[in-house]
């Protein structure tokens, strides 16, 4: 596994894997090394802080682009260094202003301190450089703390569109909506699934209205949809993780057995 995998293993939320695929490189390079870094601070000891933040600091200086400075910036405010984080994070939008990323975590810091104008500001600033899930799900929650329902709404459903295998992504989307709104969502879906543009988007509103099925307590159909789902994209990893959970949730292990020794034949 090379390190533009490891950074996408992080960046769509698999920490477990991330954590895993870490363990068997022996790459010394300052990219890797940072890569092991982050590992260590999202698990960190209470008496390894000090060192990790040292460690970070020695990091720091082997790096002048604004893609591993925001990680590092990344790690100090895991490590609840607020001030240096900021310092980082500025310096590696300046670096590259056409950097989503370092808008993003920048204003994640400001959010975390309740600083809702500065971090509107960035947050909305990296999504006119990219589109990204979890931007969007910052962006609810920033809207639903200053009690505007109606944009943390649309930004929360924006987020589940982009990335509709997220299930933490789904639920925020799905938590934001009254019940009425849920079933207006439903028939959208549905509609937009008489013609979807390609196999790929008609597996995504599927899996989509499976999860409103399974939440509604229609287990049965929601079942029958992300089957119809995985055989549409078969390559999609995520699919297949979101694909995994559910059935773990629901016990139904000779589907996933069936599933699984499909999937591994195929490798």
């Amino acid at each position: 596994m090379n390190k533009k995998e490891l950074k996408e293993l992080y960046l769509q939320g698999k920490i477990e894997s991330f954590l895993e695929a870490l363990k068997g490189i022996e790459d010394n390079s300052s990219e890797v090394r940072l890569l092991k870094l982050l590992a260590k601070a999202l698990k960190p000891k209470e008496l390894e802080r000090e060192g990790l933040l040292q460690e970070a600091k020695g990091l720091e200086e082997e790096f002048s682009d604004s893609e591993n400075l925001s990680y590092i910036g990344l790690i100090y405010l895991i490590l609840g260094d607020i001030d240096t984080a900021k310092e980082t994070l500025q310096r590696a939008t300046t670096i590259s202003p056409t950097s989503p990323y370092a808008y993003f975590r920048l204003g994640t810091l400001y959010l975390i301190v309740d600083n809702f104008d500065n971090a509107k500001e960035l947050i909305l600033k990296g999504l006119e450089v990219e589109e990204v899930a979890e931007a969007y799900h910052n962006l609810g929650f920033l809207y639903k703390s200053i009690d505007e329902k109606e944009k943390s709404k649309e930004a929360y459903l924006k987020g589940w569109e982009l990335r509709p295998y997220r299930l933490g992504v789904a639920k925020k989307a799905l938590e934001s909506l009254e019940e009425d709104e849920i079933e207006a969502l439903r028939e959208e879906l549905q509609e937009r699934l008489q013609t979807p543009k390609d196999k790929k988007s008609q597996a995504e509103l599927l899996a989509r209205l499976a999860f409103l099925e399974y939440e509604s307590g229609e287990i049965k159909d929601a079942i029958i949809k992300l089957n119809r789902a995985v055989v549409l994209d078969e390559e999609s990893e995520e699919l297949r993780d979101f694909y995994i959970h559910f059935m773990i949730r629901e016990e139904r292990y000779w589907i996933l057995g069936s599933r699984l020794v499909e999937w591994i034949e195929n490798i």
